[in-house]
């Protein structure tokens, strides 16, 4: 209706000069789709809002640049900085304090696949051991150098030099293959040590450099979330797509970029609220709560290795939160679908769900004694105090220190 609308209006008008040509004002538009669709604007508006915000957000930010096409611009010293100052010519070509002097300059004028084909190299000193050190970082909390940034003079020196340029040979000669890095490093003796802590050891070396341990460490405030989603048995797995908005929290304030309320935070659409966290849209200006109070990366800046704080808004955010308390109401309702009305055979299921483990006999014992108890003080508020009470027990293992402290 908007290109029929449009089509009538520049039929209509005189064309106007090449140079002085301009887009037609969007309210002629809309005052020609009402005089030839009578009524119907407002229900296509309604239908369109939604896909434009995607076709919005999602649009690409700047032309790809290719290998061949147009002309590449040429670079001049600019005197006193001022761009219409332009002074000698500068080529394009790598940094000549980084590699040796008969390797200088691109030997093509496809600049970036040289520039990728140099840090790709089999003899590039640097590229696959700062890859192997990140997954390093990702699985075991702290990377072989701590500073995975920082390979420099002021960085930290390599803990195991050698099991570094080991791992960094072995990732150039399976092809850098970041899965059969993963695989590599899951299947180790080392990631797959318990957390237990050990008098002795930790006498010899209380900074667990030697890996006698795994070291205790908290799922990410994006893990915790889909964790969450999962064990509730809301979680939209689906693969792929664009960007979607969560709900927020109540009495969340949101910053409203440049006036523009469209921009400020989308509606969620079916099951967007249950997508895995990778997918979620985040603000510089606001980040998702529950995965902000959790140490989330800062949206304003690069971040090679993530805080690691504990503080008291975080027992908060799980507690109180109205994500986690839906999410326990989700989780009781699938406890009521797998395990029937069983108390007992909800605990069992429950515990499997969230600790991927049995109940011990005292903790069943006190589970059963918590449900029954917390029912009879539910029961002053209405009916189905069991189910209530369900929920409340539901949210205390949500909350325990097992379901984000993997061990």
């Amino acid at each position: 209706m908007f290109q029929k609308a449009r089509e009538k209006l520049e039929n209509e008008q005189p064309q106007p000069e090449k140079d002085a040509k301009r887009k037609l004002e969007e309210a002629a538009v809309k005052k020609k789709v009402e005089e030839l669709f009578p009524g119907r604007l407002a229900e296509l508006n309604a239908k369109l809002k939604p896909l434009e915000d995607r076709q919005r957000l999602n649009a690409p930010k700047a032309e790809i640049v290719f290998a061949e096409g147009k002309q590449q611009q040429k670079a001049h010293v600019l005197l006193g900085g001022e761009v219409s100052r332009p002074g000698e010519e500068v080529e394009a070509g790598f940094i000549k304090a980084m590699i040796p002097t008969e390797n200088l300059g691109p030997q093509r004028e496809t600049y970036r696949t040289d520039l990728a084909r140099w840090l790709t190299s089999a003899d590039h000193p640097l590229t696959a051991r700062v890859m192997v050190n990140r997954l390093w970082q990702h699985h075991f909390g702290v990377g072989i150098v701590a500073t995975p940034s920082d390979f420099g003079r002021n960085g930290r020196p390599p803990t195991h030099p050698e099991l570094l340029d080991w791992l960094a040979r072995y990732f150039v000669k399976e092809g850098y293959s970041i899965k059969k890095m993963h695989r590599l490093m899951m299947t180790s003796a080392a990631y797959q040590r318990s957390s237990a802590f050990s008098a002795e050891a930790s006498a010899q070396d209380p900074e667990n450099t030697l890996l006698w341990r795994m070291n205790r460490r908290r799922l990410e405030g994006e893990s915790i979330r889909d964790s969450i989603l999962a064990v509730s048995g809301i979680l939209d797995s689906t693969m792929g797509g664009p960007g979607v908005y969560a709900k927020l929290p109540k009495n969340v304030t949101v910053e409203l970029p440049n006036n523009d309320k469209e921009l400020s935070w989308g509606t969620p659409v079916g099951t967007d609220n249950f997508r895995r966290s990778i997918y979620l849209f985040q603000r510089r200006s606001l980040t998702f709560p529950l995965m902000d109070v959790f140490d989330a990366a800062p949206m304003s800046q690069s971040c090679s290795a993530r805080a690691q704080t504990t503080v008291a808004p975080q027992a908060l955010a799980l507690f109180n939160g109205e994500f986690t308390r839906e999410a326990a109401a989700d989780f009781a309702e699938r406890l009521l679908t797998e395990a029937g009305d069983d108390p007992n055979r909800q605990i069992k299921r429950a515990f499997e769900l969230a600790f991927t483990r049995s109940p011990t006999e005292i903790e069943q014992r006190s589970a059963l004694s918590f449900l029954h108890e917390q029912a009879l003080k539910r029961v002053s508020e209405g009916v189905d105090s069991e189910s209530k009470a369900l929920v409340d027990f539901c949210h205390v293992l949500l909350n325990a220190n097992e379901f984000i402290y993997p061990d």
